[in-house]
């Protein structure tokens, strides 16, 4: 598979065409696909169809919409909906769904970092993370999450300084969450790592306790247990580990005055090391990395594909009877279920990839 990977996926599709006259009949070959179906209204209200964020754990299907967070059984049948979440959708900051707890921030200028526990929620399962504490003269900005890993750790980073100064200094903040009798974190340790002027934030990720993150339209790797950071001369955008494989999406970057295309790009040694194994306006442009089937599945607003990389093939999935934009993909006892801004559409793991 790795010697596959070295070589840069290109596709191109030719298409020829001609035409015989014959008094017969052409016999037509109709091929039956599977429609996609929509949760009803008795699981995702009609009034609260924009899915901002979803995932699986512990045999159950959770939904994050504005207000209201879904919690699905294994026979698809709603267990729990709970009035909660940040009442506001502005696409790039979403709240995440993780094996234990959820988080999301407040307001689009956010002053919190609001925390659940969504496997026991009650009145003590929430907590906050006040911004203002972990900044110099209360200036923070530029804020971003990370994923809550399965060790229930998560990221914050965020510029301070006033916008109008000469200079800021971007901070990584990691937590611990945990929960007792209540749920609470612990501040693992905040890390100063650049000051300079008109610094530019976006992109940050936790797998395998390595920091990743994209800061000026670069993407850098940092290890927090000995304080290495490397360079990864991309411009990372979203990431995804599958098996022991990690995944990352680039936009367009000039590093070093090298012009590069968005592209796909992999390591297969937890990030030290990275090789190109697509290249298309596509991957810049891709919103969300799924594990879809163990199979990496790219999608944005408007379509998704799935990487074979067993057979060097893209695949572009049937999304064209959604007549909805996509904002999630999740697998879930073998139907696969995407969210929208307009209700979840459900079909089956073969359907999905055949139709």
């Amino acid at each position: 598979m790795k010697n596959q990977l070295n070589i840069i996926i290109l596709f191109i599709i030719a298409f020829t065409s001609c035409k015989k006259e014959t008094n017969e009949k052409p016999i037509e070959n109709v091929i039956a696909t599977e429609s996609w179906k929509m949760l009803d209204d008795s699981i995702i209200a009609v009034t609260d169809r924009n899915i901002l964020t979803a995932s699986n754990s512990y045999n159950k299907l959770f939904f994050q919409t504005p207000s209201v967070f879904y919690e699905i059984d294994s026979n698809v049948r709603l267990k729990n909906a709970w009035v909660m979440g940040p009442d506001f959708d502005n696409g790039s900051m979403k709240p995440f769904i993780g094996k234990n707890y959820v988080i999301y921030f407040d307001n689009p200028k956010p002053q919190y970092i609001e925390i659940f526990d969504k496997n026991d929620i009650h009145s003590h399962s929430q907590t906050s993370i006040n911004l203002k504490d972990n900044v110099f003269n209360n200036y923070y900005r530029q804020n971003s999450f990370s994923n809550v890993d399965d060790q229930n750790n998560f990221c914050h980073s965020f510029l301070s300084g006033p916008g109008n100064f000469d200079t800021c200094t971007f901070y990584i903040n990691k937590y611990h969450l945990r929960t007792d009798f209540y749920s609470d974190y612990d501040l693992l340790f905040s890390k100063a790592i650049m000051r300079d002027f008109n610094l530019s934030v976006s992109n940050i990720h936790l797998i395998d306790d390595i920091i990743y993150y994209n800061l000026n339209g670069l993407g850098f790797r940092y290890q927090s247990s000995n304080g290495q950071i490397d360079t990864l001369e991309f411009n990372l955008r979203k990431m995804l580990k599958i098996n022991d494989v990690i995944y990352a999406t680039s936009q367009f970057s000039g590093y070093k005055g090298i012009a590069r295309n968005p592209s796909l790009y992999c390591s297969f040694d937890n990030g030290r090391n990275w090789q190109i194994i697509g290249s298309g306006g596509s991957f810049g442009y891709a919103n969300n990395l799924s594990n879809i089937g163990g199979k990496l599945v790219a999608s944005s607003a408007l379509w998704a594909i799935c990487l074979d990389f067993t057979s060097n093939s893209i695949k572009t999935i049937n999304t064209k009877d959604l007549r909805a934009q996509i904002k999630t993909i999740t697998e879930f006892n073998n139907k696969v279920y995407i969210g929208t801004d307009a209700g979840v559409y459900y079909k089956s793991l073969s359907g999905f990839f055949n139709d």
